[in-house]
C-alpha cells in the first residue's frame, strides 16, 4: 500500500523535475530495453488516442475513488513528457523535422526549397496519422490492462 507523503514547495518543485528527467531518460531506454530483451515489445506499445483515454479514466476513476491526485497527476506528467519527446524526434511534420531542416540547412548553407520541405513535411503529417490509425485499432481491439495503482 501507498500512501501520500507530504513534502515542503521547493523539495516537491525539485522531486518533479528529477521524475520528468527520469520519464524522458527511461522513454528513450524502452527501445534498448525491448532490444535486450529486458522487457516484451507488446508490453511498451504505443498508445493512440483511445489508449489515452483508457489511461486517462482508469487515473481519473482512482482518484475520485481515493480521493488522491496521485494517479491523475502522474498520468498528465506521463503523457506530457511522452508527447513532448515525440514531438522532438526529427520526424517530418514535428517540431523536430522543421529542427532537422535548419541543421540540414546550416550545414549546407542554403535553404531548402520551401515547396520541397512542405511537401515533405505533408509526407510526414499523412504517415503519423495513418500511424495514430493503426495504434487506435489496436487499442480498440486490444484493450490496455487495468493499472494498479497499490493506493486502496
Amino acid at each position: 500500500k501507498i500512501e501520500p507523503v507530504t513534502y515542503p514547495i521547493w523539495d516537491a518543485a525539485w522531486q518533479g523535475i528529477q521524475r520528468v528527467g527520469d520519464m524522458v531518460g527511461f522513454t528513450f531506454s524502452v527501445p534498448v530495453m525491448i532490444a535486450r530483451g529486458l522487457i516484451p515489445a507488446d508490453v511498451a506499445r504505443p498508445v493512440g488516442p483511445v489508449g489515452i483515454l483508457q489511461v486517462t479514466s482508469q487515473a481519473a476513476t482512482e482518484t475520485v475513488t481515493t480521493g488522491w491526485w496521485f494517479p491523475l497527476l502522474y498520468t498528465a506528467a506521463a503523457l506530457s513528457v511522452g508527447l513532448g519527446v515525440a514531438n522532438v524526434l526529427p520526424i517530418p511534420g514535428l517540431d523536430g523535422g522543421r529542427w532537422l531542416f535548419v541543421i540540414i540547412e546550416a550545414i549546407r548553407r542554403r535553404r531548402i526549397s520551401p515547396q520541397r520541405e512542405g511537401t515533405i513535411h505533408m509526407v510526414g503529417v499523412v504517415v503519423l496519422l495513418m500511424l495514430v490509425l493503426v495504434i487506435s485499432y489496436y487499442d480498440v481491439t486490444s484493450p490496455l490492462p487495468s493499472i494498479d495503482w497499490g493506493i486502496k
